[in-house]
């Protein structure tokens, strides 16, 4: 179930998001679809890497767990996203890009990664909130997991989602 309060109830944190949702019930299904030996395998690259789990194709299923847990999802305030980026200076992110991508070569990976500053201000905060998080209610920073809903593509589409999942 999926709790919310007024965004005003939240003090001086209504001034950075817009909803910010208590999700008493929430459950993760993961799946394992293959691993890799000799490389990490990332979303977008190069499947031939990933070593499938059975040659068998009789084998129909695919071993999984359920994770059961609570979580807060976080809408950031679209204003302030953009009050940020014009302050933003890109030399720090820039640079984390060309090192992330000169490791990719040397890898043998494809394409190039393009860091967008708003996703790098919404997944930063995510880990920032994680270790607050660790911090101030005791759960392991491993037991906590992020997802990011951050649009970065077509300027038509450009402001639809601003927030993270723990």
């Amino acid at each position: 179930s999926v709790k919310k309060r007024s965004i005003e109830d939240y003090g001086k944190l209504s001034d950075y998001f817009s909803n910010i949702f208590l999700v008493n019930r929430l459950t993760e299904t993961r799946v394992q679809t293959g691993f890799t030996r000799s490389k990490p395998h990332e979303e977008g690259s190069d499947s031939e890497f990933v070593q499938k789990l059975t040659i068998d194709e009789d084998i129909k299923w695919l071993p999984a767990s359920v994770v059961k847990g609570e979580g807060i999802f976080l809408e950031f305030n679209l204003e302030k996203i953009h009050e940020w980026e014009n302050k933003f200076n890109f030399d720090h992110l820039h640079e984390i890009t060309r090192r992330f991508n000169d490791l990719r070569k040397i890898r043998g990976l494809t394409g190039k990664l393009n860091i967008q500053n708003k996703y790098f201000l919404i997944h930063t905060f995510a880990h920032l909130l994680i270790n607050q998080l660790s911090f101030s209610c005791g759960y392991g920073s491993s037991s906590l997991r992020e997802r990011i809903y951050c649009d970065t593509g077509t300027e038509n589409n450009q402001n639809i989602m601003n927030g993270i999942l723990i």
